[in-house]
């Protein structure tokens, strides 16, 4: 039975199978849409029996029922960290546990989805705040790996695309941009600090051969690694 509390969630992200909604208008306009619905879903439908028939624990079941099948979609879309949207999901529930004064139960329901999706809310907007600094700790600390943008989302448990988004937001500046940027980086301290040939120092940071190395040190450098450890020789003898 395909819940129909979430099928009017494609009116406002077409294509997607994800609940997270971005702007806090549509989803106020997404809860009065499932409200307002004549085909009530079976949870819904049990919830207002149990609410008409006087029994509190039923509505209490239903409404976990409810919250569950919420976070279910958020985990199963990506949005959140599993151990994240359950711990979400248990400090709600406890709350209806614990409830005494139980409102009718489609304002109940509409304050529960609220409450909802502003803790996935508030929980995702202090989670993007770390993840450009985390990016750019792990790049530093992995220098000498193969590096993309996939394998730092897998890493850093997010999706690519709020990674690429908040980096980009933070240092003004893609991933891979970065990437190279701080290889070359190390390149330039070993090419200072040692006798290393370029192959070695390519393949050290997991450059795909020495080659694509050259062509991007000259890129964000200006000239090329032989003339740069001469430049370095030459201006060190000088001094």
């Amino acid at each position: 039975m395909p819940p129909v509390m979430f099928s009017v969630v494609t009116k406002y992200h077409k294509g997607r199978h994800s609940l997270f909604l971005y702007n806090s208008e549509i989803f106020y306009a997404f809860t009065q849409d499932i409200l307002r619905s004549h085909k009530l879903s079976l949870t819904q439908y049990m919830g207002t029996i149990f609410e008409q028939n006087n029994y509190a624990r039923g509505e209490k079941d239903v409404m976990i029922r409810f919250v569950s099948l919420l976070m279910s979609n958020v985990i199963e879309s990506g949005q959140l960290l599993i151990d994240v949207a359950l711990k979400i999901q248990d400090d709600i529930l406890g709350t209806i546990e614990f409830k005494k004064d139980i409102p009718p139960f489609e304002i109940w329901m509409k304050q529960v989805a609220i409450r909802c999706f502003k803790e996935i809310q508030k929980t995702k907007d202090e989670s993007a705040l770390l993840i450009p600094e985390k990016c750019s700790s792990y790049i530093k600390n992995h220098i000498n790996q193969k590096l993309s943008l996939t394998i730092l989302a897998q890493n850093l448990g997010c999706s690519k695309s709020s990674l690429a988004h908040s980096f980009k937001k933070k240092y003004n500046q893609t991933i891979s941009s970065y990437i190279n940027i701080q290889k070359v980086k190390a390149a330039q301290y070993m090419l200072i600090n040692s006798s290393v040939n370029l192959s070695e120092i390519a393949y050290t940071l997991a450059f795909n051969n020495p080659n694509y190395f050259m062509r991007i040190f000259k890129h964000y450098v200006g000239i090329s690694p032989t003339a740069y450890r001469v430049n370095i020789r030459i201006n060190s003898n000088i001094q």
